[in-house]
């Protein structure tokens, strides 16, 4: 027996579409309070290499051409962080919340480093959520130690990050396409993107029909 599905695309910036949900499958995601995305999850480094949890840090994407002001946002899951009183956020630019952020600094010589947060981020994956002042949910991201995840992210002597980008300006809880390896980076094309996967294609509805032969 085969199935046909159906889909209904409100943004696409590329036309390959591998499996359809970008989502971890072991997290349950916020969909009750979801927010469109301003400010974003970017990069996780949750399993550095001789399990030093100290060596553990996140990067978060400001997607807005104006300065965010995000005092007292808070990042939650298996850590918890709250960004301190007059913190702004530069337009278009990255920030890092590492468990070491003195020696985070000292290692990549980056000024916009806060931290440090309590407990750690799992080995085995789990959902971080990014609320602002209010309690509002602002951005949820699963990651997980599995396929579809790269592996080489999990405690390898490279010590590789989680990157993920996104091309189409997808909100949280949206269910979307997703493409993995070079194909990620495309839609950025000319420019350079070192990427693990790439958010290219928004759901809007899927219809599925069953086949038989």
């Amino acid at each position: 027996m085969l199935k046909s599905v159906v889909l209904a695309l409100t943004a696409c910036a590329f036309f390959l579409f591998p499996p359809l949900s970008a989502q971890n499958t072991d997290a349950v995601p916020d969909t009750t309070s979801a927010a469109d995305s301003v400010i974003t999850f970017n990069e996780i480094m949750y399993h550095p290499t001789k399990d030093d949890t100290s060596g553990e840090w996140l990067e978060l994407y400001n997607q807005m051409s104006i300065n965010m002001d995000i005092s007292n946002w808070r990042i939650t899951g298996g850590i918890d962080f709250r960004f301190p009183t007059n913190t702004t956020f530069p337009a278009n630019s990255y920030l890092i919340v590492a468990a070491d952020p003195q020696t985070f600094k000292s290692v990549n010589r980056t000024a916009n480093v806060f931290g440090p947060f309590t407990n750690s981020l799992s080995n085995g994956g789990e959902t971080l959520r990014l609320r602002n002042n209010s309690g509002r949910l602002m951005d949820e991201v699963g990651y997980d130690d599995k396929e579809p995840w790269p592996i080489g992210a999990d405690g390898s002597n490279v010590g590789r990050t989680l990157v993920a980008v996104d091309a189409v300006g997808s909100g949280v809880g949206e269910t979307v396409f997703f493409v993995r390896g070079k194909e990620a980076s495309f839609p950025f094309y000319p420019t350079e993107v070192p990427a693990d996967a790439g958010i290219v294609g928004i759901v809007d509805h899927y219809d599925i029909d069953e086949l038989t032969n």
